[in-house]
């Protein structure tokens, strides 16, 4: 008599080809944004992950969010992109969180504008295994030729940074 595989088995083979269940990168939480320009309402740009959010190798792959999650030279590096074009909406957030002692810097990308900032964040980075918690707050980021400001506030959990 021939054994057919489980509907169980299968799935798990499915999910093993598909990558579901591996220790890729994987993101949740927020960051917000307050976007403030004289004599207008403020305005308020997002990224919002669901748990487990699969994060892709750069350079994406035309769907959902791309980037990375490392540990190089005494700070965290974050870059987290949007696969799609974001119009004026937020597009790219990159982040470099330092040990004590060094600056942190930031810049987010609204359109095609990037503001950012060096030395006017404060920030944590908490690790617990295999998982970072990349916590940072900036206030009055600018961008070249925008008349807009920025404040970010940042509250992200990751599994699988690279270099922990």
């Amino acid at each position: 008599m021939i054994k057919l595989p489980t509907m169980a088995t299968m799935l798990a083979v499915v999910a093993t080809v598909a990558g579901c269940g591996s220790d890729g990168l994987t993101v949740e939480g927020r960051v917000d944004l307050t976007v403030r320009q004289a004599g207008q309402a403020d305005g308020v740009a997002a990224f919002a992950f669901p748990q487990s959010t699969v994060v892709d190798a750069p350079p994406g792959i035309g769907r959902g969010i791309f980037g990375r999650c490392e540990r190089v030279d005494g700070a965290w590096l974050i870059e987290l992109d949007r696969a799609d074009n974001a119009g004026d909406a937020l597009q790219r957030i990159s982040l470099r969180i330092a040990d004590a002692g060094s600056a942190h810097t930031a810049s987010f990308a609204l359109g095609t504008s990037s503001f950012s900032a060096s030395g006017a964040c404060t920030a944590a980075a908490n690790t617990v295994g295999t998982s970072l918690r990349a916590t940072m707050q900036c206030t009055g980021l600018r961008a070249t030729g925008d008349a807009r400001s920025v404040d970010a506030v940042v509250n992200l959990t990751f599994q699988n940074c690279t270099g922990q």
